[in-house]
Parts: C-alpha cells; sequence; structure tokens
C-alpha cells in the first residue's frame, strides 16, 4: 500500500517536472548598455534592450529602445521613436579558448541588391583567460552597396548586457497554456490526495 503511494506520488512529480522541462524554449538577457551607429538610428540614443535566443525556431531576436535627442534650446516633437527591432535566423556557433560561446545569425541579400545584416552574440563562460567579462555582448552589423556612390556603406551597433537566462513559455496569461497549466495542477492535486489516501489507508489497517 506504502509502495503504491509513492508511486503516485512520484507519477504527479514526475508529470511537472516534464511539464517544467518541455516549456523552455527561449533564452534572454537585457541589454543595459549600447551605441547605435549613426546608419541605424539617427538623432537617438540607446535606451535598453533585449536579446532573445529561441532554440527551437534557431533565431536571434535583438531588441533596442531608442530615447530621442532635443538639444537645448530647440522645439522638439514628442512622439516616441521606433525600437530597433531584427530577427535572423542562426547561421553559426562557435566556441572561443576563453570558454565563451559565439552565436551569429544572419541574413545576406547583397546579391540581389538587398542588405547583409548579422547579429553577433557573444556569451560569456568560464574564462580561462586573465581577463574575464561577465554577460553578453552584441553586435549588430550591416552592410550594403550603394551604386550611387560606388562603394559598400557599412554600421555597427553595440550593446552589453547580464547573462542569458531560460524564458519561460508560461508567462503569457490565457490561451491555451494557461488551460493547459489549470488541467495539469487538477490532474497532480488528484494524484497527490489518492496518495494520501492510500497512506492513510495504510494506516488505519494498522
Amino acid at each position: 500500500m506504502f509502495t503504491k503511494a509513492l508511486m503516485t506520488i512520484f507519477a504527479a512529480t514526475s508529470l511537472i517536472t516534464s511539464a517544467q522541462a518541455d516549456v523552455v524554449t527561449e533564452y534572454a538577457a537585457s541589454l543595459t548598455s549600447g551605441r547605435f551607429s549613426p546608419g541605424h538610428v539617427a538623432g537617438g540614443v540607446f535606451d535598453g534592450g533585449r536579446i532573445v535566443m529561441n532554440d527551437e525556431a534557431r533565431t536571434l531576436k535583438l531588441t533596442a529602445a531608442v530615447r530621442k535627442i532635443c538639444p537645448p534650446g530647440m522645439a522638439c516633437t514628442l512622439e516616441v521613436p521606433e525600437p530597433l527591432v531584427v530577427e535572423l535566423p542562426i547561421v553559426e556557433e562557435s566556441k572561443d579558448p576563453c570558454g565563451g560561446t559565439t552565436i551569429i545569425a544572419s541574413e545576406d541579400l547583397r546579391p540581389v541588391d538587398g542588405m547583409l545584416r548579422e547579429i553577433r552574440l557573444h556569451i560569456s563562460g568560464p574564462s580561462r583567460c586573465f581577463v574575464a567579462l561577465q554577460g553578453v555582448t552584441v553586435t549588430y552589423h550591416t552592410a550594403f552597396y550603394n551604386r550611387m556612390q560606388g562603394n559598400e556603406l557599412k554600421a555597427d551597433s553595440f550593446f552589453r548586457g547580464g547573462d542569458l537566462k531560460p524564458v519561460l513559455a508560461a508567462t503569457p496569461i490565457g490561451g491555451a497554456f494557461q488551460r493547459n497549466n489549470l488541467l495539469l495542477r487538477k490532474e497532480v492535486s488528484i494524484g497527490l490526495q489518492n496518495a494520501k489516501g492510500l497512506i492513510s489507508q495504510g494506516n488505519h489497517r494498522r
């Protein structure tokens, strides 16, 4: 009887563990400092952001807020500038000698008169070098050929942030996930109640 109760509790615990393991598909880090290239953002400064790696879709998404600069003595409009948002497919991952990881997401449309866009994410690891940089560094690079000027124009924006951490898919409220989560909680609750009942029956029989 007691063994059966333990098996019931173990099954309920396993249900919770497997559900939690299934909802982690993204890893994110807050960006705390940055510098825009004028080729990416003109007339504004970095005002916070985020880098997200989607492990399932194999993408990197960079979001960087922009704060407008109003020179002293000038009349400026109050609209909030659009953030810089770029999402690209991951094409390469590599380890460096210091223990860090570099992930590159890129899309190159230059062969069809488009633009090269690239996000380079460096994740610091347990460093084997003398100087260790913590957290993440992000570089957003673009390049395209200007036929009017006859040369290639390049731009690079740089950002730094905290550690990359898992993001649970449970974050959204409502929808299918909330319904599934409620059903899971109900099943686990019933399983634990059954286990307590089995233990109680065993104690009475003694």
